[in-house]
């Protein structure tokens, strides 16, 4: 038997100033701030080890979510999606396309720059968790958009 091949498949793409600016600009914000303090209460020491960590802290966790960005796939078939993610675990979801009630797109202030966006599915589940989808990141998202739309609606 003939295996089916997927009619669109999407990866989202990790982009690192994108994700930084979205997660860590406040915190990095409020350090750049406490700069003046800590010189005037001679407490740079401190300020640096307080740096350091932060830094430290934030190539781990651009490590770790580079791996869980590059570890998700998303397969459109004929009658289904299958989500798959294999970070830490494997675990695959599928959906029927009946079961999708509606499919939209955003951008927020930093996609526009970075001509990226999010496509969201939202499906019929009861949980309140598990209701939607996210593919974040996408590049040329509103073809994209329209393809899917085009494939859950056939």
């Amino acid at each position: 038997m003939k295996k089916e091949e997927p009619l669109k498949i999407i990866r989202p793409e990790y982009v690192y100033i994108h994700e930084f600016l979205k997660k860590n600009s406040i915190t990095t914000f409020i350090l750049i701030l406490l700069v003046i303090p800590s010189i005037e209460l001679q407490i740079i020491k401190i300020y640096i080890i307080i740096i350091c960590i932060y830094i430290l802290f934030l190539i781990i966790s651009n490590i770790y979510n580079k791996k869980r960005y590059l570890s998700q796939t998303y397969e459109f078939y004929d009658a289904k999606l299958i989500c798959k993610n294999n970070f830490m675990k494997e675990e695959i979801k599928e959906i029927n396309y009946k079961n999708i009630k509606e499919v939209r797109y955003n951008q927020n202030f930093l996609d526009v720059f970075l001509k990226k966006g999010t496509i969201c599915l939202i499906t019929n589940s009861n949980s309140i968790f598990n209701n939607k989808i996210y593919i974040y990141n996408v590049t040329d998202f509103k073809n994209t958009y329209n393809e899917i739309v085009a494939i859950v609606n056939k």
